[in-house]
């Protein structure tokens, strides 16, 4: 009698996993590519040599974007709304250009249908101090070129894309080019600090000129080679989502005095305390929404091992995520960042400090709020 309730446990285990395999190989065979099939085009004749050495010039204006407002130097930005005008003398003869709040820059290239909602291609000017000079293998506002690249502060976020997009529409009108509809250039100064002055005062002014877009285009994402594309070919990442951001300070408070004589609890250890308790405890992690969707269209190109995951996330979701989880660029992808950015406290080697201060910047996934970070702080800290 045992026997044969084990083999029929046995049997009803078999038929399990066979029908498990049965799934798993028929959702593989069936997450075909959703790829897009369309016909090449031809390139378009650019001396790259003069694109990098206008590149090059804007790369060193050192127009920084600084924490703090007084830090501000505003002589770069000028400069660099001059070399503008300068080097596009036909995006400047031809389009309307407006300046917003003195170093933002917002071009109009009207199109000839009037009817038809315009489109908006978005950059910024300014860029991030470079914190560690010394690290770099050329001093990052000189713009140097070499090894076949452009080196320095910007070229890749965001005075690339500002160029880029310049670049195309001087040549698009030395070929007698005019776009059926209108298309607005929008370039902001303080991207970096949060676009307040630049981004947010562009899109005021436009909803008060009734403007109504199809579609706006940022700095996007990066088109990745054959050795780091994980489906081990050229691919072309699409940013659709943009994750946004909360900061919160913490502070601790304790017993101050001299180091001889410290109390049980310092300022500086309650402060770390917090600080590694936010670094150990992430929010979780999570393979839905725009990270979700991105893996729809990639899953299908990867190789046989790898489609088997990603067509059955349903079943292999939490090993895809850990192995995500491995890798900060990839982590990044499926849940909300912790990054401690700033520590502050103690004045004296000898001195304890009554208070103790650190800034943790969270970069919030698509479908979450700042509000669900402020409770998991809250939460793990305790």
């Amino acid at each position: 009698m045992i026997q044969f309730k084990m083999q029929k446990i046995f049997l009803i285990a078999l038929g399990i996993i066979i029908a498990l395999l049965l799934i798993v190989i028929v959702n593989t065979l069936t997450n075909s590519s959703r790829q897009i099939n369309m016909a090449s085009i031809e390139g378009i004749s650019v001396d790259s040599q003069k694109a990098a050495e206008r590149l090059s010039l804007a790369i060193k204006l050192k127009t920084i974007s600084h924490q703090k407002t007084e830090a501000f130097i505003a002589e770069p930005f000028l400069q660099l709304i001059d070399l503008i005008s300068d080097t596009f003398p036909k995006v400047e003869a031809n389009l309307e250009k407006k300046v917003i709040n003195h170093y933002s820059l917002l071009y109009k290239w009207s199109g000839r249908n009037s009817s038809l909602k315009p489109v908006i291609f978005l950059a910024h000017l300014d860029v991030v101090p470079p914190e560690t000079e010394s690290e770099w293998r050329y001093p990052p506002f000189m713009g140097t070129i070499a090894d076949g690249y452009i080196w320095g502060r910007g070229t890749l976020d965001d005075k690339s894309s500002v160029f880029g997009v310049l670049e195309a529409v001087e040549h698009l009108i030395s070929q007698g080019f005019v776009p059926n509809r209108t298309i607005y250039l929008a370039f902001g100064h303080d991207e970096e600090i949060g676009g307040k002055q630049g981004a947010a005062a562009i899109a005021q002014y436009l909803k008060q000129q009734g403007v109504n877009s199809l579609f706006t285009l940022d700095e996007g994402m990066v088109i990745l080679d054959e050795n780091l594309s994980p489906a081990q070919k050229v691919t072309a990442i699409i940013g659709v989502a943009e994750k946004g951001y909360v900061t919160l300070k913490l502070n601790a408070r304790a017993e101050g005095g001299h180091s001889s004589m410290p109390a049980k609890v310092s300022a500086v250890g309650l402060l770390a305390n917090a600080i590694t308790a936010l670094e150990e405890n992430q929010l979780p992690s999570t393979l839905s929404g725009a990270s979700g969707k991105m893996f729809d269209f990639i899953g299908p190109e990867m190789g046989f091992a790898k489609r088997i995951l990603f067509a059955n996330r349903w079943l292999f979701g939490d090993l895809i995520i850990s192995i995500l989880e491995e890798k900060k660029t990839t982590a990044a992808m499926v849940r909300t960042t912790t990054a401690v950015t700033m520590v502050s406290g103690g004045v004296k080697e000898n001195v304890l400090p009554s208070q103790a201060s650190a800034v943790a910047n969270f970069r919030i996934l698509p479908g979450s709020s700042s509000k669900d970070v402020l409770n998991h702080a809250r939460k793990v800290i305790a």
